[in-house]
C-alpha cells in the first residue's frame, strides 16, 4: 500500500541531450513499479502544432514555409500543446494519487527555447507556470563532450559542444527558482538510478507497507 500526504506526485527529470534521461526515467518507473507504487511515465507528447509544419513542408518549399513560420512561432505551438496535455492529461492523472514521472518537461522545452535566444522567451516562461508545479526536479547533469558522444552514438541526432553547453546553461538558468536535486550523470547507471530512487521517496514522503 502507497500513501500520500494528498493527492499524486510529479516528478521531472532533466537534463541535456545524452544525459540519461529517458533511461533514468524508465528505470525509475520500473522501480516503482516493481515496489506496487501507482506510478506513470509521461511519454513523448505529440505537437500537432508541428504535424501542420511537417504537413506544410511535404507540400511547399522549404524556405517558403520557414518564411510563414518563424521559430517562435514552433516554440510557441509546443507551448500550447505542452500546457493542453499536462493541464486536461495530467491534472486528471495526478488526481488519482499516482506517481508521475515525466522527461518530457515545461522546463525542458523552456530551456531549448532559452538556448535558441527565442525573442518570446518570457511570453512563453509565463504561459509554462500555469501548468502543474512539480514536487520534485532532479538534474543529470554531465559533461558535455560525454553526453554529445552518447548522442552521436544514436546516430539519427544532430548535435555540437556548443549547442550542449548553450542547453546546460539554459537549464541552470531557469532551474534557479526551483528546488533542485543535481546528480552527476557520469556515474554509473545504476549508482545515478539508485540515488534518484532514495531521493525522490525521501522527498515525496512515499510509505510503502
Amino acid at each position: 500500500m502507497v500513501m500520500f500526504n494528498d493527492k499524486g506526485k510529479l516528478v521531472y527529470i532533466c537534463g541535456i541531450d545524452g544525459s540519461g534521461k529517458t533511461t533514468q526515467t524508465r528505470m525509475l518507473w520500473n522501480h516503482f513499479v516493481e515496489l506496487g507504487i501507482k506510478t506513470f511515465y509521461v511519454p513523448k507528447i505529440p505537437s500537432f502544432g508541428y504535424w501542420v509544419y511537417h504537413c506544410l513542408l511535404t507540400s511547399f518549399e522549404s524556405n517558403s514555409v520557414n518564411d510563414l513560420i518563424s521559430n517562435e512561432d514552433l516554440h510557441l505551438i509546443e507551448c500550447v500543446d505542452m500546457i493542453r496535455h499536462f493541464n486536461n492529461y495530467i491534472e486528471k492523472i495526478l488526481s488519482f494519487e499516482t506517481i508521475v514521472i515525466s522527461e518530457y518537461t515545461p522546463i525542458t522545452y523552456l530551456a531549448r527555447a532559452m538556448a535558441q535566444n527565442a525573442s518570446n522567451f518570457d511570453k512563453l516562461k509565463l504561459i509554462y507556470s500555469v501548468c502543474p508545479k512539480p514536487d520534485t526536479i532532479i538534474y543529470l547533469d554531465i559533461n558535455e563532450a560525454v553526453a554529445l558522444d552518447r548522442v552521436d552514438k544514436r546516430g539519427f541526432e544532430k548535435d555540437s559542444i556548443d549547442k550542449l553547453i548553450n542547453l546546460d546553461n539554459a537549464y541552470k538558468c531557469i532551474l534557479k527558482d526551483f528546488r533542485v536535486l543535481y546528480l552527476d550523470a557520469d556515474d554509473t547507471i545504476q549508482n545515478v538510478s539508485q540515488k534518484i530512487t532514495e531521493y525522490v521517496i525521501q522527498q515525496l514522503e512515499v510509505k510503502v507497507d
